[in-house]
């Protein structure tokens, strides 16, 4: 069976829910293409500039969507295997980020680690390969690479926070990483405010999600990611969240797209979102990507592609020759 053919995202329900951020229920069209032409629209909340998929899917219909389409969309893959880590660069990916937090100090021998979408585990053996001792644990949803990551890490990997919950409801973590995950959920600061009752005292949370103020085709528009995060509104939501900021930059990952980094730690109560300045929203490069869809488009045309190809393949074999 085709998964991709057989997904119609027209068929799933859809509700139009409040923006996480400030509560705002006013909203503004912004986009009405994907890359995969599903139908996905995307709009901008009127307060405070958050750009989200409106309307939304509702929770039901997307975890079908994860269970049974979402691995064959973006990666055509049930359960991973060692070829699969060097294939997609996750090997290269991860050890691009466990060194970047290796240099921020935050990794101890003995520190509990909690990967929230752990994937095949790269990301956590990358940072044992940096520290020794670490206490790892992992969440993925997804049950071929659960399965996967416990036997690659040889470590405790859970399907849900609800199931780490029931398996050791007590244990905190010294550093929780979210990486590139934030995008995809329903309810990201609901999300982070559950997290932060799972951090030690001292502990950090790493988060890492794609720029929106970097964004330059269509390609970065699609049905699993439900929210783009600029700097201002990634730094709004933490706050709303009961987190302050202590560090926050662009990056550029290796085969991946450019990013936000930032981490940050409980800052008290659940506090009020940090203002988000109109200019700050970013909303005319969102636009700007429908205008300029057609060239994504056009590169995608299999004739297209073998005409780009053939010539630099064949420059190639002259320059050897």
């Amino acid at each position: 069976m085709d998964r991709q053919r057989d997904f119609d995202y027209r068929s799933m329900r859809f509700e139009y829910p409040p923006c996480p951020i400030c509560a705002n229920r006013g909203f503004e069209p912004l986009l009405d293409i994907d890359r995969y032409k599903m139908g996905v629209e995307t709009a901008g909340c009127t307060h405070c500039g958050l750009v989200m998929t409106w309307p939304m899917p509702v929770e039901e219909d997307l975890a079908d969507f994860y269970a049974l389409y979402y691995r064959h969309f973006y990666q055509s893959v049930d359960r991973p295997d060692s070829s699969y880590i060097q294939r997609y660069h996750k090997d290269e990916r991860a050890a691009y980020t466990a060194g970047f937090l290796q240099a921020q100090g935050v990794l101890t021998p003995g520190s509990r680690v909690l990967d929230f979408g752990c994937a095949e585990g790269s990301l956590l053996a990358a940072l044992r390969g940096q520290c020794e001792d670490l206490k790892l644990v992992g969440i993925e949803p997804n049950p071929g690479f659960a399965q996967f990551a416990r036997e690659f890490l040889n470590a405790p990997v859970f399907e849900t926070l609800a199931t780490l919950d029931a398996n050791a409801p007590s244990l905190q973590f010294d550093l929780i990483l979210i990486n590139h995950v934030l995008e995809h959920l329903r309810e990201p600061v609901l999300f982070l405010k559950n997290l932060r009752e799972r951090l030690a005292p001292g502990g950090l949370l790493f988060i890492d999600v794609p720029a929106l103020e970097r964004y330059e085709s269509i390609q970065s528009i699609h049905l699993a990611h439900l929210y783009h995060f600029s700097a201002r509104t990634l730094e709004a939501a933490c706050a709303k969240s009961g987190f302050g900021v202590s560090l926050l930059e662009q990056h550029d990952p290796p085969h991946h797209p450019p990013s936000l980094r930032v981490l940050v730690e409980p800052n008290g109560a659940y506090g009020d979102a940090v203002v988000v300045q109109e200019g700050d929203w970013h909303w005319e490069r969102i636009r700007l990507l429908g205008k300029t869809a057609w060239r994504y488009f056009l590169t995608r045309n299999p004739v297209i592609r073998m005409g780009l190809y053939l010539p630099r393949r064949l420059l190639r074999l002259f320059d050897r020759g």
